[in-house]
Formats: C-alpha cells, structure tokens, sequence
C-alpha cells in the first residue's frame, strides 16, 4: 500500500520512522530547492538518492541533503514498496544518522511535539545512538529505561518542559524510545475510561488533529 501526504503536514523524520521497515522508493516532490527527490530505502537505510533523474553518488552528499531535508523539507511526498533487487544501491547508509544530525539544528514546532503526560520508553533492544544524541541520551536515559513523560523529564534533568519534549521528539524521530501510553480522561469517581469518557488520545493523532485544524485556519 502507497504511503503519501505533504511535509506540510508530516515532517521527514516522521515519515522516516512510518517506513523505516520497508523497502522502496520514497518520491519527494519540489523538496529541494524546488527539485524532486528520490530516494532508494532498505530497512532504515538509505541505497540510492536522485535529484531530478540524476545519481547522487558521493555518500557525503546523499548525508548532507538529509539534513537538509530534516531541518524542514517542504512538498508532497509519496513511498512505494518495490523489491530490493530492483534498487540501485550506491551506498548502504543509515537513516537515523542523517536525520538526527539535521534535527539537532532544526527547532521542532509546538504541533511536532508530544503531550507532555504522554509517557515513553526505551527501545529493548537499544539500537546504536546517533554520535549527535549521545550527550543528551547519557542524561535521560536512566529516565527513559524506565518510563517517564516530559514533566517527569523536565524535573529529572533540571530542564524546561518544552526542553524536555523536544528532546522526546528527537529520541523518538531515531526510534530509541516508543509510547508506553498516552494520557486519558478520569471520570468523577476518578475511573479511568468511565461511562462518557474519551478513549485515550495518542500522540500521533494529537500531533495531525493540531496540523488539521492549522491547515483549515489557512484555508477559511
């Protein structure tokens, strides 16, 4: 099934993340400077890369536009699954290195970010942690092996709360932590999940609800 939408909407690292187990091409259109892009993926690796119909050979290149393109690329996007054989492969490079060397110069936007009573973990087993997080995984990690929300982060780390959920969103954008669970309604007896009480509100919809509703602002 075809995967599409707009960078307007949905940033690269959370496209990154939706098919950072397939295997395909990713067409990002008019992303570059106004130039289409794609890119050959095999399992949160990056093959191939073309702009406009031509190679991007130089693996120093193909890392350089992915920051680029996690500091804040814009168009439309679209991902195709297509057997591995029929990828050209240039260059096996991990996604989340890019991705987290462009994050870490990008200011993430209040829509990106997570509810702060939403609680994450992290990943068993650990994947290896991007050299540009390193500093920053070393402070939370004690936190996050455990569980903890961005409050609990905050006061950890002696940090800010939007601090703290940006460094949520940077972690999770590599995928070394995922949801334990998103915060819910309490009824007046203090029940969870009560007769009239809203299932819980993850993240994710939370994040496209803010992004929705912005878009029909610009709209009307």
């Amino acid at each position: 099934m075809a995967v599409l939408g707009d960078l307007a909407d949905f940033s690269i690292p959370d496209v990154l993340r939706v098919v950072r187990t397939k295997t395909g091409v990713l067409y990002l259109y008019s992303a570059l400077g106004g130039r289409s892009l794609e890119l050959g993926l095999h399992r949160n690796h990056l093959l191939c890369m073309f702009v406009d119909g031509l190679p991007v050979t130089r693996p120093e290149k193909a890392a350089e536009i992915l920051r680029y393109l996690a500091r804040g690329g814009r168009g439309r996007f679209s991902f195709e699954n297509q057997p591995l054989e029929s990828l050209t492969r240039h260059y096996v490079l991990p996604l989340d290195r890019g991705v987290s060397q462009g994050l870490a110069q990008r200011r993430v936007g209040e829509a990106e970010l997570p509810h702060p009573l939403t609680r994450f973990r992290a990943v068993e087993p650990l994947p290896s942690v991007p050299g540009v997080l390193a500093p920053y995984w070393q402070r939370a990690e004690r936190f996050l092996r455990r569980g903890s929300n961005g409050e609990e982060l905050a006061r950890g780390l002696g940090i800010p709360v939007r601090d703290a959920l940006t460094l949520i969103y940077r972690l999770r954008a590599v995928s070394l932590i995922q949801v334990m669970r998103a915060p819910y309604a309490v009824s007046a007896a203090g029940i969870p999940g009560g007769r009239g009480v809203p299932a819980p509100v993850t993240t994710e919809t939370r994040s496209l609800l803010r992004r929705v509703i912005r878009r029909l602002r610009q709209t009307f």
